[in-house]
């Protein structure tokens, strides 16, 4: 679940995250969750991380996940587009992700109406640096600049979306194919839906047409949704199988396969044999030995 509320007055607004869970007692309860894709912006911009601490070995972490992880994945527009799977800028804005890892994440997003929570604006050289070089690495036909780039990683935050990321370009900046993040309602400047009812550009031009081309092509084709089946492990070789293979017409190559692999499934037998013998020879935790 997320609730939003402006906090401290009209200066702050914030998003926050819940899931359902169960007390001890069976009662339940909402538990705070980290908002997705929302790191904390100190990690873009080294402000307020203390040397030798948790926070700054947190912050080499995530620069190493900006060359990697973050910039493969913010390139996902791109390599969507070479290999023809995007038709147009609906499609290209809906690939547009993060994935930051929940170890990086707030418990809050925050909108408090300026930059300081904007990646594009809040950015050091080394965050910026270790975008640059994941960028080299992706193999795409048309690469964005780390501007374009830090504007997607804002995009996703709900603060992003919502305020600082509208509007802003986040692909071929200043060019005929230029792509903006989609805009929010204008009067406020960060709301999708107002107390009206009214629906922002960025929830009737793109959100909700992706959303309604997914849902039409899981109508049409249901099954191309439906989970891989996990594969069963082939059935264990019983000792009469292996004793009709090794007395049959069969070449010594295939005999000698069988015998390998019934060897193997005994000798994993007894290594858990062993292991429960282990366990039952040793004293129970807690109690006195006299």
């Amino acid at each position: 679940m997320r609730a939003n509320l402006f906090a401290n007055g009209a200066d702050l607004w914030q998003l926050r995250e819940w899931r359902t869970d169960l007390n001890p007692d069976g009662s339940p309860y909402f538990r705070a969750e980290p908002v997705k894709d929302t790191p904390q912006i100190e990690f873009f911009s080294n402000l307020d991380v203390p040397a030798g601490g948790r926070m700054e070995d947190l912050r080499k972490q995530f620069l190493g996940e900006l060359r990697t992880v973050t910039a493969a994945r913010l390139l996902q527009p791109e390599k969507a587009k070479d290999a023809g799977k995007v038709s147009d800028t609906v499609d290209f804005i809906a690939l547009v992700g993060a994935d930051f890892g929940n170890k990086f994440t707030d418990f809050q997003s925050n909108e408090p109406f300026d930059d300081s929570e904007n990646p594009a604006k809040q950015s050091d050289q080394l965050a910026r640096d270790a975008l640059t070089a994941g960028l080299g690495a992706q193999n795409v036909a048309t690469k964005p600049s780390v501007d374009e780039l830090l504007t997607r990683a804002g995009a996703v935050t709900c603060g992003g979306c919502h305020h600082f990321s509208s509007g802003k370009p986040i692909s071929g900046t200043g060019t005929p194919t230029e792509i903006k993040w989609p805009e929010s309602l204008s009067d406020p400047s960060f709301l999708h839906i107002n107390e009206a009812g009214e629906l922002s550009p960025a929830l009737k031009d793109n959100f909700l047409v992706s959303r309604c081309r997914n849902l039409n092509a899981f109508l049409s084709s249901p099954l191309a949704f439906a989970p891989v089946a996990p594969q069963s492990a082939p059935p264990e070789p019983s000792v009469d199988n292996v004793l009709t293979q090794l007395q049959s017409g069969a070449a010594p190559a295939a005999k000698l396969s069988s015998l390998s692999t019934f060897s193997a499934t005994v000798e994993k037998r007894c290594e858990a044999a062993r292991k429960v013998s282990r366990a039952r020879s040793r004293p129970c935790a807690g109690s006195i030995e006299t």
